[in-house]
């Protein structure tokens, strides 16, 4: 059903009039006579009586002016909600790695910020069972975990991606890892 003519035959309703509708609407009279034809097909019903050069609404046509006013206001209203920018507030609570933390704060959080003026953020680094515990007792509102995937359907697990890794670590010590690195990967 076409929003436009429901709001053409509301018009014809409360003006009683076919030529004062195309008026108002910016329409020819023809346009409004066709509209008020369409709907009255798709609804199987006569809306109006027309007598001489005055329409007079019809027991259905009633009917369907109380319809077509409710749908007019909630079509409004629908218009006004998109249009309405809605500010987003609470608190969210984060658990996450320390190795994360700074990535984390780099690339996302003034985008975040921004974005969620009204958002509070608290982050707390944990390990992973803390971090499980955590949410397991409503104490976080998601994790960030470096850990394989969790097969576990109450959780879910909004986004899952490769790391990179990197290690740091002193002349002296990085000489002793690499060795250790490559034994384990012998092995």
């Amino acid at each position: 059903m076409d929003i436009k003519n429901l709001v053409t035959f509301i018009h014809v309703a409360e003006l009683n009039s076919f030529t004062k509708t195309a008026e108002v609407l910016g329409y020819s009279q023809s346009t409004v006579s066709f509209q008020i034809k369409q709907l009255e097909t798709e609804l199987k019903a006569q809306l109006f009586e027309r007598i001489n050069h005055t329409v007079v609404l019809t027991e259905k046509g009633r009917e369907v002016l109380k319809y077509a006013h409710q749908i007019s206001k909630m079509t409004q209203e629908l218009r006004e909600s998109i249009r309405a920018e809605r500010k987003v507030s609470g608190k969210i609570c984060l658990a996450l790695a320390d190795s994360l933390c700074g990535s984390l704060l780099r690339e996302g959080f003034g985008f975040f910020r921004k974005r969620y003026p009204g958002m509070a953020l608290k982050i707390i680094t944990a390990g992973t069972e803390e971090m499980f515990r955590l949410l397991n007792h409503n104490e976080a509102d998601i994790i960030l975990t470096l850990d394989n995937h969790i097969y576990n359907t109450k959780y879910v697990i909004a986004k899952e991606e490769k790391a990179g890794v990197h290690f740091v670590a002193g002349q002296g010590c990085l000489w002793r890892f690499s060795r250790f690195w490559k034994l384990e990967e012998q092995t």
